[in-house]
């Protein structure tokens, strides 16, 4: 009996116990499943994190043929079609004729936005093609060029617009331009007005050529007389028309160099230094006189620069001097001066040359 007893036991406590390992190891498994996500079926895409992306209407803006303005003005639209927010930088341009702006600078998921630029054209006939780069947030786009087209025809066609002269000082030269209008319209100057006082300048009726006999040419012309001590120089002849003195209506560049009786190879020294230890410490600088029957001497030549000496060789039976300028130490950083000389020419008495020494630090 006593046997039997126990044996009942046994059985119960066991089945106690298995119903607890049972209980267990259901709550182990709800917890497991709530902890880890589900699989995903076969052939589901991921989605990915938010990010903005641009686009724009298009990336090129042609003008086409234009005429009779000084600058055009036009704008890209562009969208943020991504899911982040997109931010753009400061528009750059290829160069400074052209402006650009963009509004607004941050956009949220599906806003627009514009890029708006001027383009000024100048006053010369000319096929003209400018860049504007654009730099956002855009992990796919970050830079976006865009181009700016333009075939530009003045109101005032001048052929040639500009004159690159050498002048000998005491001397004089002439020039002439010839000037239609693109429009076929007549040709009212109304003042005519030189940069400097030795150029004289004035107007008179110019033949048509057969390309353009509907047009009436004009003829500009200028005289120079420079004035002053041998240099280059850039100066302007301003046209008005039709009783518009606010404004030329077009512009005669007069580009030149005025030479002297004594002439400088170079004309200055500019001296770059990278390496103070391995610097180069002479400069030459060749002197000649361009008076055919006059020996050419110098005198009383000295230095700004505390340690740049100088020192003169004559050649040539006279006619040419070498100038040798050597630097005794190199300075510390970068400075300027002069070297001077007289002269026994009577036109330039006195000679400077500018002596730039240009420390470039690593």
């Amino acid at each position: 009996m006593g046997t039997a007893m126990n044996l009942i036991r046994s059985l119960n406590m066991n089945r106690g116990l298995l119903f607890t390992l049972i209980s267990l190891g259901a709550i182990c498994g709800l917890a497991a499943a709530e902890s880890t996500p589900p699989t995903p079926p076969a052939g589901a895409v991921k989605p990915s994190a938010g990010a903005p992306k641009i686009k724009f209407d298009k990336t090129i803006y042609d003008f086409g043929k234009t005429s009779q303005v000084e600058h055009v003005t036009g704008t890209f639209t562009f969208q943020n079609i991504g899911d982040g927010v997109l931010k753009l930088e400061k528009p750059q341009t290829s160069c400074g004729c052209t402006v650009a702006g963009v509004k607004p600078e941050v956009l949220e998921p599906g806003e627009k936005g514009e890029l708006t630029f001027t383009l000024s054209l100048g006053r010369s006939r000319a096929v003209l093609q400018k860049m504007i780069t654009v730099t956002c947030n855009d992990p796919q786009t970050p830079k976006t060029m865009l181009t700016v087209k333009a075939d530009y025809t003045p109101l005032y066609d001048i052929t040639p617009v500009s004159f690159n002269l050498s002048i000998r000082k005491g001397e004089s030269t002439n020039v002439s331009v010839r000037v239609t209008r693109t429009d076929g319209k007549k040709i009212n100057i109304t003042k005519i007005q030189p940069s400097q006082s030795w150029i004289e300048a004035k107007f008179e009726p110019g033949a048509s050529s057969a390309s353009d006999a509907t047009n009436e040419a004009v003829k500009v012309s200028a005289t120079l007389k420079p004035e002053g001590s041998p240099r280059y120089f850039s100066e302007l002849v301003n046209v008005y028309t039709d009783n518009q003195d606010q404004q030329p209506a077009f512009t005669v560049t007069l580009f030149g160099r005025l030479i002297g009786d004594v002439t400088l190879t170079p004309e200055s020294i500019y001296w770059p230094i990278t390496d103070p230890e391995k610097a180069a410490t002479t400069r030459r600088i060749i002197v000649r006189s361009m008076l055919p029957d006059k020996t050419l001497e110098l005198k009383n030549m000295t230095s700004t620069l505390q340690d740049l000496n100088v020192e003169s060789s004559t050649k040539d039976n006279g006619k040419t001097y070498e100038i040798i300028a050597k630097l005794a130490n190199v300075p510390s950083h970068t400075t300027n001066g002069v070297i001077h000389f007289d002269t026994n020419v009577p036109s330039q008495p006195k000679v400077d040359i500018p002596v730039i020494i240009n420390i470039v630090k690593r």
